[in-house]
């Protein structure tokens, strides 16, 4: 079977052949008619930007229509704006620098004052006070001169509280200059004397009476066009402004002759929201007195209360322990009083605080020890005393005081 097949298979070429040769066809041709398979492409001949996908198509571009485009227009700078005068202020702040300036000149004058005193039998501690002395007075006749200037020119804009300020500012620097010149003529004289020594110490104390007096006149002139209160936002300003004032006052009296380790306290007072009754303006006003009446009770002869929201009390010759004995005795005699207003009986607390005043404290610092004790509160509760050292403010333990129940009548007026 195998021989015929490859004896037909010879057959089948001799064939092929003989038709090819009697065609023309070369054998080249002949074997272009088999299929070719393409060549293999070289590696490196792959060009890599080529895409690996067959590409898109290219859309077919429609026809937009034609918008007329109206041209931007290009910014044209702005006109420089002109220097505008500033309208004149009846609460300059040179005003305010004036009032700053003499109270610092103030603070000064009680530190060289005292220094003076205690120094008066050394001669050269003395002198040593006495340049103090001399340097605040320089210092402030600088800054008030420069002040009266900048009040001029408001005063020659029409600023009629700055030309009233100047007044003041003038009286005042005038007498101080005077005082100035008589002490700069005492300590030029030499201070081994101790006549003259007594002549320079008593110059200060009238020097910080004109001080006082100075201030007190400046702040009266810088609110001469001050807004009405019942119709502006100071409507609610504390009438009591001017004996909180002489509080403080005698405050710094008092720590400027102090020993430099000696405390004075100073209290306040802070009426509690009540919690059974509908809020009333009346009966608010009517239980601040009464209490304040039972905090007057409790005060040694000496010792200030000032009604305020809240109040204050300075409580003169106290030690701690007697400080913190008298304003729990006030806290807690108000919370075993029962209230009558009218028809209605009112159970009323106040939350208290009291700080210590140092020598070398000034107001706004013991102020803002009274407020951080206060403040307290509001993380704690009310209706409790809290104390401020000077370093941080703490919650006060329940007293062990002799109180009494009464029941006070309030007044509806």
């Amino acid at each position: 079977m195998g021989i015929l097949l490859f004896v037909l298979f010879v057959a089948v070429l001799n064939l092929a052949v003989g038709y090819a040769l009697g065609a023309g066809i070369g054998l080249s041709s002949l074997m272009q008619l088999l299929p070719q398979r393409d060549e293999k492409p070289v590696i490196a001949d792959i060009d890599d930007a080529a895409p690996l996908s067959r590409a898109a198509p290219s859309p077919v571009a429609t026809p937009t229509p034609v918008t007329e485009t109206t041209p931007v227009a290009e910014p044209t700078p702005a006109p420089a704006a002109e220097a505008s005068t500033p309208a004149p202020s009846a609460v300059d702040s040179s005003a305010v620098n004036v009032m700053a300036s003499l109270r610092d000149f103030r603070e000064k004058l009680n530190s060289a004052s005292v220094e003076l005193k205690l120094n008066q039998e050394d001669p050269e501690k003395f002198g040593a006070s006495a340049t103090k002395l001399q340097e605040a007075n320089h210092d402030y006749l600088e800054e008030a001169g420069e002040a009266i200037k900048k009040l001029d020119e408001l005063g020659a804009a029409g600023d009629t509280a700055a030309s009233a300020t100047r007044e003041a500012v003038t009286t005042g620097v005038t007498e101080v200059e005077a005082i100035s010149h008589e002490i700069d003529d005492l300590i030029e004289s030499g201070l081994e004397n101790e006549e003259t020594r007594q002549k320079l110490v008593d110059k200060s104390e009238t020097l910080s009476e004109v001080a006082i007096v100075a201030e007190k006149t400046v702040t009266e002139a810088a609110e001469l066009d001050a807004p009405d209160p019942e119709t502006s936002e100071t409507a609610d300003h504390d009438p009591h402004t001017d004996e909180i004032d002489r509080l403080f006052d005698h405050l710094e009296s008092l720590l400027a002759e102090a020993q430099d380790d000696a405390v004075s306290h100073v209290a306040v007072v802070r009426v509690d929201a009540l919690t059974d009754s509908e809020p009333d303006e009346a009966l608010t006003l009517a239980l601040e007195e009464s209490i304040g009446a039972i905090a007057k009770e409790l005060l040694d002869p000496g010792q200030t209360f000032v009604p305020g929201h809240p109040a204050m009390m300075l409580l003169e010759g106290d030690v701690y322990d007697q400080a913190l004995e008298r304003v729990e005795q006030l806290r807690q005699q108000v919370e075993a009083t029962t209230f009558a207003f009218g028809e209605q009986e009112v159970r009323a607390t106040v939350t208290c605080a009291f700080a210590d005043a140092r020598k070398g404290h000034d107001r706004d610092q013991v102020m803002r020890y009274l407020d951080e004790a206060l403040g307290e509160s509001t993380r704690t509760g009310g209706n409790k005393t809290f104390h401020h050292d000077g370093a941080f403010p703490t919650e006060t333990p329940r007293a062990k005081v002799a109180v009494e129940p009464r029941t006070l009548a309030l007044s509806k007026a």
